[in-house]
């Protein structure tokens, strides 16, 4: 843990802030509508009302980004108590690269700079109109029985990715051992009847599903973009979006990772697309005929996996943020 989010502090190439400088640059950020700011004085959240007000494209049952990374906050300082602080928040997809501020985000490119937080939806995940927390959903998952385990690359998720690289859409027409639908829900828990589970892009190259794969018995493709020619100078993207819970799990130790330069925003070139699949098919293919490998990845996934919960992620948000307070700011 310290040392990832180390890594995130010394993107800012020591650069500090001023609290003032902060609260004055954020009024003005117009420009950026997906960054608002918290203040955190005496261990209470201060923010905007106004924040909350309106309708906007990631509202999701009844709860929208802002609502869910508050609650968050909150259910931190029940169980830590911070230095006063300001933190500025992006609850979109992307990270922010615009602002030369310190931002959180929910995912940062390796070689980028900005703070990692959280996936929005650790206190909030919704079955049939109930919502679970992260080590709810975990429980339940690890004790859905398993029918019959398919021999397929399986994946179930949305088209989120139709006006960007088109990842998912393109899959959905490969034939077995592909195995992926899109907009046709399933419970969660039924993911764990197949052998190999995929972790595809959506609107950006991350989605909020990994740390849930993760916590299954069934091998990991982690298909992961960058574009080395986003950002500018020496902050650019090198590598593939990090979440906060990535410091637990070593790629190609704890599951497979595919890893491609590419612009994510635009349809995936044919070239690489097959560069892709054929990528894909060669580790298949590979784990299918050396089951003790096979084996033996699951079962460092799953060891890896007992340090993920809310304990965990509620204590990574408090040393990063109490870290950022003390290393970026004065």
């Amino acid at each position: 843990m310290k040392k990832f989010i180390k890594t995130q502090i010394d993107s800012f190439n020591k650069k500090t802030y001023k609290k003032s400088e902060i609260l004055n640059k954020i009024n003005i950020h117009q420009e950026i509508p997906s960054l608002f700011l918290i203040t955190i004085k005496n261990n209470k959240i201060i923010y905007n009302k106004t924040i909350l007000e309106g309708f906007h494209i990631y509202e999701n049952e009844g709860l929208n980004r802002k609502k869910r990374i508050i609650y968050i906050l909150e259910k931190l300082l029940e169980k830590y108590k911070l230095q006063d602080t300001c933190l500025i928040i992006n609850y979109a997809d992307g990270y922010n690269w615009l602002s030369q501020l310190p931002v959180f985000n929910f995912a940062v490119p390796v070689g980028c700079q900005g703070l990692i937080f959280p996936n929005f939806d650790i206190f909030d995940f919704s079955i049939e109109n109930k919502k679970y927390n992260f080590d709810e959903m975990k429980n339940i998952i690890q004790k859905h029985p398993i029918k019959k385990i398919e021999n397929d690359m399986f994946f179930r998720g949305g088209l989120t990715s139709k006006n960007k690289s088109k990842i998912r859409e393109k899959l959905q027409y490969e034939k077995i051992p592909f195995n992926v639908k899109l907009n046709q829900p399933e419970f969660i828990g039924n993911f764990k009847n197949h052998k190999y589970l995929l972790d595809l892009p959506g609107v950006k190259p991350w989605s909020v599903r990994m740390k849930y794969l993760l916590i299954m018995d069934s091998l990991i493709f982690r298909i992961s973009f960058y574009n080395s020619n986003n950002g500018a100078l020496n902050n650019s993207e090198k590598g593939y979006f990090r979440q906060s819970t990535d410091y637990l799990f070593k790629e190609n130790k704890d599951y497979i990772h595919f890893l491609y330069n590419v612009n994510y925003d635009k349809e995936i070139p044919q070239d690489i697309y097959k560069k892709c699949i054929t990528d894909i098919k060669q580790k298949y293919i590979y784990y299918e005929n050396n089951q003790k490998e096979y084996d033996k990845i699951v079962t460092n996934m799953k060891k890896a996996s007992k340090k993920l919960n809310l304990d965990e992620i509620l204590k990574y948000l408090h040393t990063l943020i109490e870290t950022y307070t003390t290393k970026l700011l004065i």
